[in-house]
């Protein structure tokens, strides 16, 4: 079977999606009667006869996706849609109408979608009636147990006999559609300073996209209980930033796109031998015994 991921650009191929998600899945793939390609869109429009027996959209939301999606499906392939983030349950938001649009006019050749959540298999659910939907989480990339074990060990006693705790939060730090990022760091920047009242000194590193980091965004930082260091996010720098960082903060708000994320950041988190830190929306409840208590006022 062949198996061809459609995704919007070139520029994909880079992105946070294809490492996180294609890059492992395919590193991971040992069938050999499977072979799974990425290819962009513009590459199979061109192409006589694309070559796949299987195609997934991906974040390709525009009038595109229909038309490759249709003409595939005459020439007798298998069409799905991988959904990544929730822009679509946002009924009362115009901004969004372009991708139920791109949706709805795929979802006529739409033979099955997966998604990495229970909460956006309820959204696919609604938006592709009848077209059966299947969640496959994003892949975790390496877990070492014994080494994650002893590092968590490590960074506890040192927590405990320095009362200083080493805290990282790191992601997108934006979106042009939701308050997100930065935003929730800042919204929820009270349970850090309940962490210094408990009796601990509180480092905090920020690794993000430096679009983010604009004037009104760094002056809402300011305000933050405790100090903090703002870096470009890489993925070199989140390892190490996990390497050293005794906690992961990361709140989740209770908007639809927010509901509807992947574990992958806390996962991230406890692959480095973190603690999490997570308030708001429980987002993440299978990591609960591996979370900070609340701290006590």
């Amino acid at each position: 079977m062949r198996i061809t991921i459609v995704v919007p650009s070139e520029e994909f191929l880079t992105a946070a999606g294809m490492r996180i998600r294609y890059a492992r899945i395919m590193a991971d793939q040992a069938d050999p009667d499977v072979r799974i390609a990425v290819r962009p869109i513009g590459d199979l429009l061109g192409a006589a006869e694309p070559d796949g027996d299987v195609f997934v959209f991906a974040k390709v939301y525009d009038a595109r996706a229909a038309v490759l999606a249709h003409r595939l499906k005459r020439l007798g392939r298998i069409i799905g849609q991988d959904l990544f983030d929730d822009y679509f349950s946002q009924a009362g938001d115009p901004r969004l109408a372009r991708f139920r649009a791109a949706m709805a006019d795929l979802g006529a050749a739409t033979d099955f979608a997966v998604c990495s959540t229970p909460a956006m298999a309820r959204v696919a659910a609604q938006c592709l009636p009848g077209v059966p939907v299947t969640v496959v989480g994003d892949p975790v990339d390496r877990f070492e147990p014994l080494r994650v074990a002893d590092i968590a060990a490590r960074k506890l006693r040192r927590a405990q006999a320095e009362r200083r705790l080493s805290v990282v939060w790191f992601g997108m730090g934006d979106n042009p559609y939701f308050p997100v990022g930065l935003h929730d760091l800042v919204a929820f920047a009270g349970e850090l300073g309940r962490l210094r009242r408990a009796g601990f000194a509180v480092d905090l590193e920020i690794l993000t996209n430096p679009r983010a980091m604009t004037r009104e965004a760094l002056g809402q930082l300011r305000g933050l209980p405790v100090d903090w260091q703002l870096a470009a996010w890489s993925e070199a720098g989140e390892a190490a930033a996990l390497e050293q960082a005794d906690v992961a903060f990361i709140p989740v708000g209770g908007q639809g796109f927010s509901i509807a994320k992947s574990l992958n950041r806390a996962i991230s988190a406890l692959a480095g031998g973190c603690q999490l830190l997570a308030p708001g929306y429980p987002l993440y409840p299978r990591s609960r015994r591996f979370s900070l208590p609340a701290p006590e006022d």
